[in-house]
């Protein structure tokens, strides 16, 4: 890590240029502390902590000073994280209690990437100013390979000696006091339409999980086997699709050759209801911020239901355990008994099976199913998450800023999304997405040749209000 730092500074009268390290307390101008002003696309709020700290700690107790922090709203996640948001609002309280009126926290918005990095300091006897490449992340200033520069210069120091560092500070006070902002906290919301990136940032991405292999005895079959068993249509009851498509021996399917049903492994519609409130991209199901109460509460209503019906499925299959275990038994020496088969006369003597060599084949059954047993035992503490995790089947993460350094992707985000609802505004069924309804009641009836513009300026201005 090298953060490098040319400063350019007068004093007595002469300027002087350099270069160094940049620390955290090097950005802070000497003497008594009346104004610090903190621009950058996203930071840290413990680095916040830490600055209002160190400002404090240097104030001169004449005046309330200037604490001010100007972010770019969708980075930021105020809107994104209900703990962030929390914290953001906290703090930013603080500040306005303890600070002059024109300290906060403020979220810029603007319809590209707010990327300004700028700090300016100021005490009684000197002015700072810090220009470069620096996030106010504890991580720029620590870990980041990052380049800094830096202006500072006396007050004392005659108009016509610091006149271009003088000019550059009012020429960014300008450009701040610019700024289209938002005080924190925001109480009220936003009156004007977001922008197509505001709007995808403050919502969420959801994706489906793929965990039923928990249930599946794996058998790593080679393909040139499953290709021959395919063409071989005779002992099709002793090897069937189950098997051959998923290369397992599944417990379900165990259950179901004992005539064994439970509602466990049943589809349940509930399970996809959420997605109406979704809307499918290139990165997952994409959620607006007013519809996430609606998923989450769709979300926990199916996960109680698994849940229970997982506790179920516990008590039948340790109570079927032994019958578990023969069928699983029978299943497998079918299966190594025809592989015998398939390489005498296939030929390929060289081909392997990891399974084939083994004999004891009721001991991989009853190390499987104990593994089983084992993690949908509710009273298993260890395995908690693992049961919620399955039994929700839904994940959620948030979306990326692809915006900020990958246009090729902020691009590809936006046309699946158009692609999404175009698709279900020429359909015109009952299933109509509820995202893809909002944005038809601001396009109105008529969406025949609708360009991508035209359905993003929708989108942007949409309600998307969940139910009550």
């Amino acid at each position: 890590m090298a953060l490098l730092s040319t400063q350019r500074c007068i004093k007595n009268g002469t300027k002087r240029c350099g270069t160094q390290q940049l620390s955290f307390d090097s950005i802070f101008a000497e003497g008594k502390l009346q104004d610090l002003v903190i621009v950058s696309a996203f930071t840290d709020i413990d680095f916040i902590k830490k600055a209002k700290r160190r400002f404090i700690r240097n104030l001169d107790k004449r005046i309330y000073g200037r604490f001010a922090v100007y972010l770019d709203a969708s980075a930021s996640r105020y809107y994104s994280s209900d703990d962030v948001k929390k914290k953001l609002d906290d703090l930013a309280k603080k500040i306005n209690k303890q600070f002059n009126e024109k300290s906060g926290i403020y979220l810029v918005n603007c319809s590209a990437l707010f990327h300004s990095k700028v700090i300016i300091s100021e005490s009684a006897s000197e002015k700072k100013i810090t220009l470069g490449s620096i996030n106010f992340t504890n991580r720029a200033f620590e870990q980041n390979e990052e380049i800094a520069l830096s202006f500072c210069w006396k007050s004392k120091d005659e108009k016509e000696k610091r006149r271009n560092e003088v000019a550059l500070k009012n020429n960014l006070e300008k450009y701040i006091s610019s700024l289209k902002i938002e005080k924190i906290p925001i109480k009220k919301k936003q009156s004007e339409a977001p922008s197509v990136r505001s709007q995808l940032l403050k919502g969420s991405l959801y994706y489906e999980l793929k965990e039923q292999n928990s249930f599946r005895f794996s058998l790593n079959l080679p393909d040139s086997y499953l290709k021959y068993r395919n063409k071989k249509r005779e002992n099709d009851d002793a090897f069937p699709l189950a098997i051959k498509t998923s290369n397992a021996i599944t417990l379900e399917y165990l259950l179901e050759s004992l005539k064994i049903k439970l509602p466990f492994f049943e589809d349940n519609s509930l399970r996809k209801k959420w997605k109406s409130y979704a809307i499918e991209t290139c990165f997952g199901f994409w959620v607006p911020l007013g519809y996430r109460p609606c998923v989450e509460k769709d979300i926990k209503k199916v996960m109680t239901d698994k849940l229970r019906k997982m506790r179920d499925l516990f008590y039948e299959v340790r109570k079927h355990k032994n019958e578990i275990l023969n069928v699983f038994v029978e299943k497998l020496n079918i299966i190594k008994s025809d592989w015998k088969t398939f390489i005498e006369h296939s030929g390929k003597y060289d081909e392997t099976w990891r399974l084939h060599e083994n004999d004891d084949v009721l001991s991989l059954g009853k190390d499987w199913l104990e593994s089983v047993l084992t993690r949908i035992n509710p009273e298993e503490k260890k395995y908690e998450d693992f049961r919620t995790r399955l039994c929700k089947g839904v994940g959620e993460t948030k979306v990326p800023d692809v915006w900020s350094d990958d246009p090729a992707s902020a691009e590809d985000f936006e046309k699946s999304l158009c692609d999404s609802i175009k698709y279900y505004l020429s359909t015109k069924n009952k299933q109509m997405k509820k995202i893809c309804s909002a944005v038809n009641s601001v396009l109105g009836n008529d969406v025949t040749d609708v360009s991508d513009k035209q359905l993003l300026d929708a989108f942007c201005k949409a309600k998307f209000v969940g139910e009550e």
